[in-house]
């Protein structure tokens, strides 16, 4: 066939720009048609989908990221809350595997790459930050765990430091122990400086504190030996410290417990005559009648008595004062200060020490502990055991004086308790044992001196009160001093009954056996000091007792009242020695054998104590008329005529003139002298108080009446003006 001829082979011509100018020539043309219309909206359509599909996708990764920001939240929060068991050295292992787990299961959460990419790099600076804060907790715990064990230990060292039964070795390495400890626990960083310092307040101080306040309670008198200064040191082992401690068995009073010998060497003291201060072969080198001479200490006048100097701890202390004074001289002239310094049978010898020696040995006693030739002992204490309590240093002068002085009072509280109930005691075995003495006496078998001297359950004062009752008694009829109770026995009694506070109440017994020895005061018998003695018994037994002894007191006071007309007002006093004999002598122990044999028929006390039955037995003892003749005849006994006398002072309610117009008509006396003023007061005041018919007749019958020249009427309205 035959090739149809072509065009010649050149450039491709470029038909886009003629392309381009025909499409936008016709594309105004579309937008005018339907066609065009639709094809518009149909794009349109198109890209709203593809925008809500978009925004349907970040939506989605929004939820996925929400949801893993609040996982993994929640499970490293309970995370971290877990971690805070004992083990707080696996906490790091423990929280590194757990977060790795919840970081990935989040991370599992967001599908979209790049929004999980970012998650995970947030996710793991919070669990680094979380890593430290628990890391940081183990660290605490670790730290609080060391300490705890330092301050456990710290614990066991001051308990073993407090402890009063640890040795002076075993305390020291105690408290050595607690410095090391707190030392190396600082510079290993287990504890700051400032944690150093307060453990030392607790545990080294405190050790102290806590040993001083367990002595202060279980050793009280140990521990103000040390912390108090020598001579009070001295005093607690002397008499604990206290002024008015009664003397013991051989004598010794007050708080340094100084004997006569001692205070007649410093001018303090005159022995009595039957006083033998310088008896070498009696314990103390003491015997006699102790006490019974005259306290003169300088500046204390009103200090004569052993007692009195018991009382008076002004007196104790200027003659303890004295004393020391006597001792530095001693030392000096003895030579016995060449010794301080030096050790004598492993005790230290200080000044004090040397106080102490003489104190309790003397000059002599001193020498030959000093010179190696002896070491005496009183029974409770040694020269040398003495001398090692005056080298003591206070173990507690690191404390403040304040927390000492708090302790120092309540061990001194303690000790006095402990004191009151030891001296309760001592008395409870004197009294009884003085009881049994007692009723050996009534029935005729005296001990002797010897005997009651050698008895250690007595007091020193019972023994000598006895020693003068066995004394007494010896002499006398046993069958008569059976039945009286002494003239003195109703004061007595009113003391004995008295209530706690009264200044004349009687709660010792040895204060009774006083009175029933040989003494100027003596006015008991021993029946009268036995029967006194179960009377004190029943006051402090019970109040019903104490009830029946009190109505006891009061029917008696009536019963004298009957029987005796003696008075005592002041400057005014009548006497009726008859009617106190009669009261005293019959009446009294008529009375107590009677009520003793109604008690023992087991009848009700109450029902003896009436006034009636106290009437009855006073019928027949003294006739009225007896008694009102006596009244008068001791009003009108005449005296010594005595000018001079003062005239008593007007009563209260009297005029001063009328009152002298009455004793400027005394009566006159043989010799021709005026009347004593004294006893012309008596008469008057009797009438003026008394002023019945009776006592008027009776003055009229009477020779003061005579001799006068003046009635009783008279003297009454001359009173009344």
């Amino acid at each position: 066939m035959a090739e149809l001829p072509g065009p010649a082979i050149g450039p491709v011509p470029d038909i886009t720009p003629n392309l381009r100018e025909r499409v936008q020539l016709q594309v105004p043309r579309y937008q005018d048609s339907s066609i065009g219309q639709g094809i518009e909206k149909f794009g349109q359509d198109v890209s709203q989908v593809g925008n809500t599909l978009q925004a349907k996708q970040d939506q989605d990764t929004a939820i996925r990221l929400i949801q893993a920001d609040a996982y993994h939240k929640t499970q490293s929060l309970t995370l971290e809350q877990s971690l805070h068991d004992g083990e707080y050295n696996t906490y790091g292992q423990r929280f590194d595997d757990a977060s790795k787990q919840i970081n990935d299961n989040a991370a599992a959460l967001i599908p979209d790459g790049k929004t999980r990419q970012n998650f995970v790099a947030k996710a793991a600076v919070d669990t680094a930050e979380m890593r430290y804060r628990v890391m940081q907790n183990a660290n605490s715990m670790d730290q609080q765990a060391k300490q705890s064990t330092l301050e456990d230990s710290l614990q066991q060292h001051q308990k073993m430091y407090a402890d009063p039964t640890s040795d002076d070795a075993t305390r020291t390495q105690a408290m050595a122990d607690i410095n090391a400890n707190i030392q190396l626990s600082l510079h290993t960083g287990i504890i700051t400086p400032g944690k150093a310092h307060d453990l030392s307040i607790t545990y080294g101080e405190g050790a102290l504190g806590e040993r001083a306040t367990i002595q202060a309670g279980a050793q009280p008198q140990q521990f103000l030996q040390q912390v108090q200064p020598s001579f009070q040191r001295l005093a607690q082992s002397e008499s604990g410290g206290r002024y008015d401690i009664p003397n013991n068995s051989l004598g010794y009073a007050g708080k340094y417990q100084f004997g006569a010998p001692r205070l007649s060497d410093l001018g303090d003291y005159t022995p009595g005559p039957d006083e033998n201060i310088h008896d070498k072969n009696a314990a103390g080198g003491w015997s006699g009648d102790k006490w019974s001479g005259t306290f003169n200490i300088p500046g204390h006048p009103e200090v004569k008595t052993v007692d009195d100097f018991r009382n008076d701890p002004a007196a104790q202390e200027a003659a303890f004062g004295t004393h020391v004074a006597k001792m530095d001289q001693e030392i000096t002239s003895n030579g016995f200060d060449k010794y301080e310094g030096t050790t004598v049978s492993g005790v230290p010898i200080t000044h004090e020490g040397l106080y102490n020696m003489l104190h309790l040995g003397g000059v002599s006693g001193t020498s030959r502990a000093l010179e190696g030739r002896g070491n005496n002992s009183d029974g409770n204490a040694t020269v040398l055991g003495y001398a090692a309590m005056g080298a003591k240093s206070n173990p507690y002068s690191s404390l403040s004086p304040e927390f000492v002085a708090k302790l120092s009072d309540q061990a001194q509280r303690q000790i006095n308790i402990g004191a009151n109930e030891q001296l309760k005691a001592q008395k409870t075995a004197s009294d009884q044992a003085a009881n049994s003495y007692v009723s050996q006496m009534l029935t005729g078998q005296i001990p002797s001196p010897a005997t009651i001297a050698a008895d250690k359950n007595l007091t020193w004062e019972t023994k000598r009160s006895l020693g003068d009752a066995a004394l007494k008694q010896s002499g006398n009829d046993v069958q008569k001093s059976s039945q009286e109770y002494g003239p003195g026995f109703w004061d007595a009694y009113k003391g004995v009954t008295a209530l706690p506070g009264d200044p004349n109440r009687i709660s010792d017994q040895t204060d009774l056996l006083r009175r029933a020895g040989t003494g100027p005061d003596a006015d008991l018998t021993l029946a009268g000091v036995q029967k006194l003695r179960v009377t004190m018994d029943e006051m402090q037994k019970s109040v019903s007792d104490a009830a029946v002894n009190t109505s006891k007191v009061g029917l008696m006071n009536y019963a004298k009242s009957q029987l005796s007309f003696e008075q005592d007002t002041g400057p005014i006093k009548i006497r009726d020695p008859k009617g106190e004999a009669i009261f005293n002598s019959t009446f009294i122990p008529k009375f107590e054998a009677a009520y003793d044999e109604w008690k023992k028929a087991g009848k009700n006390p109450w029902e003896f104590l009436t006034k009636d039955n106290v009437d009855g037995m006073m019928q027949g003892l003294r006739p009225k008329s007896d008694m009102a003749q006596d009244r008068m005849t001791a009003l009108g006994d005449e005296g010594v005529a005595t000018p001079e006398a003062p005239v008593p002072p007007a009563p209260k309610g009297i005029e001063p003139t009328a009152w002298s117009s009455v004793f400027a008509d005394r009566p006159k006396v043989e010799g021709g002298g005026a009347y004593p003023a004294d006893k012309w007061g008596q008469v008057v005041d009797l009438l003026r108080t008394n002023p019945t018919p009776e006592n008027v007749k009776l003055f009229n019958e009477s020779n003061l009446a005579k001799r006068s020249g003046i009635r009783g009427e008279d003297i009454l309205q001359r009173l009344a003006q």
